[in-house]
């Protein structure tokens, strides 16, 4: 009986862990989703500048076109080179910019992953090690009748439905990190 106890003791920090490694790695996936969305944002804003670049870029020289026939070209059509580099050389380094958030963003997936099946791995022991004395325990019981069948069944059940609830969260979380890694794949082939 004393076993049992301690087996269920062990169960119960064992629940108490996995709820806690579940819930620290939705804020880690939430803080990463977040981030994207901030990317995401970045984009668009840097969309936007290109665009707004190059239209005032063909208004400058749509209107200095006459001005230019009328001076000399090479020394208006450098200045004109040099306005398009200076806004090129602006626009390398937002892209600079947002390709260093998306390598940051990518190496934080990459980690938050790795933690992920590390931590999975080891809960996965630990439950499984605890539904093997589980098992040796309530044959223990089952052989020296020392509690009652029904007592024993119950306490089993009950036993077995918190492992099979608990294997099918961390299940999921798996599952969930091999969509964050495939996103992280993506993610570098698009980088490359």
């Amino acid at each position: 009986m004393e076993n049992l106890s301690t087996i269920c003791s062990n169960f119960s920090e064992q629940t108490l862990r996995l709820e806690d490694f579940i819930t620290q790695n939705q804020a880690k996936i939430n803080n990463l989703n977040d981030q994207f969305k901030k990317y995401q944002q970045d984009l668009l804003q840097f969309k936007n500048n290109i665009e707004k670049t190059f239209q005032e870029i063909e208004t400058n020289i749509s209107t200095n076109q006459n001005f230019l026939s009328k001076l000399v070209s090479g020394a208006n059509t450098k200045l004109v080179q040099e306005q398009i580099n200076q806004r090129q050389i602006e626009l390398i380094n937002q892209m600079q910019k947002i390709n260093d958030t998306v390598s940051h963003i990518s190496q934080e997936i990459d980690k938050v992953g790795k933690e992920f099946i590390k931590s999975s791995q080891q809960i996965m022991a630990d439950y499984k090690s605890t539904e093997k004395q589980l098992q040796l325990v309530l044959k223990a019981n089952q052989r020296a009748n020392t509690i009652s069948p029904n007592y024993a069944n119950a306490q089993l059940q009950q036993s077995i439905q918190q492992a099979i609830e608990a294997l099918n969260t961390a299940r999921q979380g798996i599952q969930q990190q091999k969509i964050f890694s495939e996103i992280s794949k993506s993610l570098d082939n698009l980088l490359q």
